[in-house]
């Protein structure tokens, strides 16, 4: 069991910021608060921010692989930003989301392992199978993740129903079509 710290003032300051951080830092008198206000309108850019596991990975990624390089840094973020407003995340499903965060991650991910082989000089033939495996590894993860995104997409498609049946009324010979698309219907009537 972890042990319970002292509160500060500055700490516990009544927020949810603080609450946080004292739940952090092992004071556990707090957690119950924390449990309870977490819910509130005043947490919710907290809970974007920290609960967001995709862009913790993100940002651990390229704190990681770009050390002292915060410049960087922020240009691959805004790359990674524009490459989700590019595959609609600002209009796709909760399902569509997590997997266009994910396809933005691998790619991240592989360019990576990409860029520490191209970096790599005169390195012994194990350990240049090692890398290329891990980009075999990451390219696969990238390839399955991109298609796990279009085979949700298609899913989400509306499907379209095409009924067409002969009808003879009073001698005359029509075919009736009848197409279902979504919740409407359009319905074409012709003669033969």
């Amino acid at each position: 069991m972890r042990q319970t710290k002292t509160k500060t003032p500055e700490i516990i300051d009544g927020s949810i910021n603080g609450l946080l951080i004292a739940a952090n830092e092992g004071d556990e008198s707090v957690i119950a608060e924390l449990r309870k206000r977490i819910t509130s309108p005043e947490a919710q850019s907290l809970v974007d921010k920290y609960g967001d596991m995709a862009h913790q990975v993100e940002r651990a990624l390229l704190k990681n692989k770009l050390p002292d390089q915060e410049g960087s840094q922020i240009l691959v973020a805004e790359k990674l930003r524009r490459m989700r407003i590019e595959l609609g995340w600002h209009e796709a499903s909760a399902i569509e989301r997590i997997l266009i965060d994910r396809v933005t991650l691998t790619w991240l991910a592989l360019h990576f392992e990409e860029s520490t082989d191209a970096n790599a000089r005169s390195v012994p033939l194990v350990l240049s199978k090692h890398h290329q495996f891990r980009i075999d590894r990451a390219q696969r993860r990238h390839l399955a993740a991109v298609k796990m995104l279009a085979t949700v997409r298609k899913m989400a498609l509306p499907l379209l129903i095409d009924i067409r049946a002969n009808v003879t009324v009073n001698g005359t010979k029509t075919t009736e079509s009848k197409s279902l698309l979504g919740d409407r219907f359009a319905i074409n009537n012709s003669k033969n």
